[in-house]
């Protein structure tokens, strides 16, 4: 909702497919702020971009703890929710 917002068509949008990484740069593009920390959203990027969340894999995986994600991911609603809702 927020590339939306700063005018991504959703051809544009559903090129960036399962990337978090290419999501989040393109929201700092975009201009959302870098007070909020992303590093832990981050860490997720290749499980998520490879869909191992969706399907079970012998691979080990290394997941943030989960507190410390759930804050990050709390403050990032917070700071998208606020540019949204000023367009």
């Amino acid at each position: 909702s927020f590339l939306s917002k700063r005018g991504k068509t959703k051809t544009e949008l559903k090129k960036i497919k399962h990337n978090l990484k290419n999501l989040v740069e393109q929201a700092h593009e975009a201009g959302l702020t870098e007070r909020v920390s992303l590093s832990n959203i981050l860490k997720l990027s290749e499980t998520y971009a490879n869909k191992n969340f969706e399907y079970r894999t012998r691979r080990n995986k290394n997941f943030p703890q989960l507190e410390v994600l759930l804050k990050e991911i709390e403050q990032l609603q917070t700071v998208v929710f606020e540019h949204v809702s000023l367009t």
